[in-house]
């Protein structure tokens, strides 16, 4: 029988069983696509009618166009804001990926946990104090941080990741704003407002909503104007949800202690070094910033398991159809 042809371009390694369960089904191509180029050179020699990526390629219209042959796109990622879903659908390309399924997913906090160890970072001035150990310098005067019981928190997006992120802050004696519609997870102990009043009450600002038309620069000038507290700030969300030159700007004017990050807008086009951006620059400047290269779902346990729940998507599908499409 037939199998359908399957490219994998995902940096983040399939296991062995979990290639073999789509080797059931599937023709796989497991292919290295260190750039653009390459990547677009694997589309035109493999020509799949099932593409498996990450969060690394951008999927648009110049991609559909060298795979006239795909039927089905996946991606183990709860964001798909590097695909253009309108091309998807005028194309009648399914998308499988992980939005919307909070539940399942349940068992995933490792995106949480590094917006609370940026935070703790943050807290305690703790990249500030390591370079200055690191030059040499012994001098804790440099270094004063803040203690987050009695302090408050706003949560902005209260779903999987920022209800897990809500829990930390009420075990470390914190009280819990919440900014969104419509909130879930545990809602005991915390207080739903809006973006103004939570900048103007919360010692501690955690960004927790996906990329779209509206969320697009949510925290921008106009927001920042209502901080009071001069509040840390953690986005583990995207980078375009803010407008990173009023961040650097509230910065610098001291309205905002500190900004932690683990997504720049932009981030999908740099290949291996940072790319232009106004937050990274502040770092060398001495201020209270922290930087990770998108590493919040990036571990042994999550990786596996938003694999494992793509693959058996996959796996559902009758390759047959898929052939004869």
């Amino acid at each position: 029988m037939m199998r359908p042809r399957l490219l994998l371009v995902d940096s983040s390694p399939y296991d062995d069983e979990l290639i073999e369960l789509l080797q059931t089904k599937y023709e796989v191509h497991e292919e290295e696509t260190p750039n653009t180029d390459v990547f677009h050179r694997h589309l035109r020699r493999v020509q799949p009618a099932v593409l498996l990526v990450g969060l690394e390629h951008r999927i648009g219209r110049t991609e559909l166009e060298l795979t006239p042959q795909l039927r089905v796109l996946a991606c183990p990622a709860t964001g798909t804001d590097h695909i253009d879903e309108k091309a998807l659908s005028e194309q009648n390309i399914q998308l499988v990926s992980l939005r919307g399924r909070s539940e399942e997913l349940r068992p995933v906090s490792a995106t949480a946990e590094l917006s609370w160890a940026i935070l703790l970072n943050l807290a305690r001035r703790l990249s500030l104090a390591l370079h200055g150990v690191q030059r040499g310098e012994w001098r804790r005067a440099d270094y004063l941080g803040v203690q987050l019981r009695g302090r408050v928190i706003a949560v902005i997006g209260y779903g999987r990741l920022g209800s897990f992120v809500g829990d930390y802050a009420r075990t470390f004696g914190m009280r819990v704003l919440v900014v969104d519609p419509h909130p879930k997870g545990n809602l005991s102990d915390v207080e739903v407002c809006d973006l103004s009043e939570a900048f103007a009450r919360a010692d501690v600002i955690s960004l927790h909503v996906p990329l779209q038309d509206d969320t697009r620069h949510l925290i921008n000038e106009s927001v920042l104007r209502h901080a009071k507290r001069q509040p840390l700030v953690v986005n583990t969300s995207r980078g375009d949800v803010v407008d990173e030159t009023a961040i650097a700007a509230a910065l610098r004017s001291g309205l905002l202690s500190g900004y932690g990050t683990d997504v720049l807008a932009g981030e999908r086009e740099w290949v291996g070094r940072v790319g232009s951006n106004p937050i990274t620059p502040l770092i060398a400047e001495g201020f209270n910033v922290v930087v990770t290269p998108h590493i919040g779902g990036y571990t042994a346990d999550a990786l596996h398991f938003t694999r494992e729940l793509v693959v058996r998507d996959l796996l559902v599908i009758d390759p047959q159809s898929i052939i004869t499409q």
